[in-house]
């Protein structure tokens, strides 16, 4: 996830990080541009700046943020409509939204795990709240996707992190030789930029 985050996010200035916690892995990648960082969760032991019901209108004002994160969050959120559209409300007008969803990902509550979304159900969701410009990109291929499904079977960080970097690999090969579509139908995640 880091090295996607790396180099797709490009974000500066005030920041609403939603579900974030205080102080996830991908923070140190994109602190540089960042003026303002504030978090807001439902999870107090997560430390957010704010704690609050993400289901519920945001405690924020109107076009406060320029940019909204929002990783691995959505398949959290049953009511997830209404919080898109609190995303459009307190970003500035051409603020961009940054979204990652798992697809081909093991179930995992926090505390409960609800949807799984194609990249018709992101431009849908995201067009119906506002938002003008809107891409999501596939990510992952079949071999990172079948390394998902399996990987609970190895022990140990090395193996998952040999077997991960071989499937990338792989994926990669087979892009490159454009032999096939697998990184579109094969989806192991989305990332969404979303721009107001």
């Amino acid at each position: 996830m880091n090295s996607i985050i790396r180099e797709r996010v490009k974000i500066q200035g005030r920041i609403l990080d939603l579900g974030g916690g205080d102080r996830p892995s991908y923070r140190l990648l994109l602190e540089s541009q960042v003026t303002e960082w504030v978090t807001a969760d439902i999870v107090p032991d997560n430390k957010p700046t704010v704690l609050c019901n993400l289901e519920q209108p945001l405690p924020f004002e109107d076009s406060e943020f320029d940019a909204v994160i929002a990783f691995n969050l959505l398949e959290h959120i049953y009511n997830h409509q209404p919080l898109i559209g609190e995303m459009y409300r307190i970003l500035k007008p051409g603020g961009n939204c940054e979204v990652m969803v798992p697809f081909l990902i093991n179930i995992h509550g926090d505390p409960h795990d609800y949807f799984r979304y194609t990249e018709s159900s992101l431009n849908k969701l995201f067009k119906h709240a506002g938002f003008a410009k809107i891409d999501v990109i596939p990510l992952g291929g079949i071999f990172q996707s079948a390394f998902q499904i399996i990987h609970p079977l190895f022990k140990g960080k090395i193996l998952n992190t040999i077997g991960g970097t071989c499937a990338i690999g792989l994926d990669n090969v087979l892009k490159n030789l454009k032999k096939s579509n697998f990184e579109n139908r094969w989806v192991l995640m989305y990332y969404l930029t979303a721009k107001k």
